[in-house]
């Protein structure tokens, strides 16, 4: 039989994104499983973001719209889908992505071949860059994805993004994510973990996003990453820390050297701009948290 999949976006002011993500769901082809749902889950959208999924809601039965008029976070619109869904498969994807091919939802759903697994990553890829410093930026992600993908055969935390994150039924009924946690992603990683649920990530199912095209962006989003480690051990305590053991440079001298190939005045102008981002974030004072994250403007065309 084939399996069932509902897909939950949660969306707050994307009036310029969601319809092209909406356009790549059902561009899918389909084949072996039914798409069942697709939730759009307006988080205190100020825009016309409920506009457009209404347009959509015109043309396609499966689309449905949540619009509350709070303001709930990502982790708070995740915990709605746990409990709304019905599908063998929840698919949570952000709404500034967009499926890059039309057999996406398919190797997604390939990847819940054992029964074990309960968490599904698909593979986030970025746009090509259209300024100097989006180049920069890529290529410090294409080194950190080259490096990350051979860690404990891709079964790493490093590898569960929360652009595009699939859960079985069984999964999602036993998760609730806490209110005001920052790292949803790593959370529902090792929550399946405790859980006994497997993890596999799914380097065929390509998602495309928009990386910060500029310096002030950038500080802005990756300052909610940096603090994710330190969070998810006072959640779950030290048995994490492992996971987020240092690569050994043995590891790391391989891909370091392909890049520098490839891209010999990009890479060392990225290493300078990893480096610069960690220093800002070991001098501030404030403890960044919580599921409300700054929006960043240039990553929403």
């Amino acid at each position: 039989m084939k399996k069932t999949i509902t897909v939950g976006i949660p969306a707050h002011n994307e009036e310029k994104n969601i319809g092209k993500l909406l356009e790549s769901i059902f561009a899918q082809k389909q084949e072996g499983y039914i798409l069942e749902k697709v939730i759009v889950a307006c988080d205190g959208c100020t825009d016309n973001t409920d506009g457009i999924a209404h347009y959509f809601m015109e043309k396609y039965p499966a689309v449905q719209l949540v619009n509350d008029g709070d303001r709930i976070g990502k982790s708070g619109r995740s915990n709605n889908f746990f409990r709304m869904n019905r599908s063998d498969i929840l698919v949570i994807l952000d709404a500034d992505t967009i499926l890059r091919s039309s057999d996406t939802l398919r190797f997604i759903t390939e990847a819940f071949g054992d029964p074990s697994i309960g968490l599904v990553a698909g593979a986030d890829m970025p746009y090509p860059p259209e300024t100097l410093f989006e180049s920069i930026v890529i290529t410090a992600v294409d080194l950190w994805r080259s490096i990350r993908l051979n860690i404990d055969h891709g079964d790493t935390v490093h590898n569960s993004h929360g652009c595009a994150l699939a859960f079985s039924k069984d999964f999602a009924e036993k998760l609730t994510i806490p209110k005001g946690i920052n790292g949803d992603d790593h959370y529902a990683y090792f929550r399946s973990k405790e859980l006994g649920f497997s993890f596999r990530y799914a380097t065929k199912a390509v998602v495309n996003y928009r990386e910060p095209s500029n310096p002030c962006d950038f500080i802005i989003q990756r300052s909610r990453f940096y603090v994710i480690n330190g969070h998810m051990i006072e959640i779950f305590g030290s048995w994490v820390k492992p996971y987020y053991k240092s690569v050994p440079l043995s590891e790391k001298l391989p891909a370091i050297l392909s890049m520098f190939l490839h891209r010999p005045i990009l890479l060392p102008l990225a290493l300078m701009l990893e480096f610069f981002m960690r220093l800002h974030i070991k001098t501030r004072k404030q403890y960044i948290s919580g599921s409300m994250w700054d929006t960043v403007q240039s990553t929403k065309k």
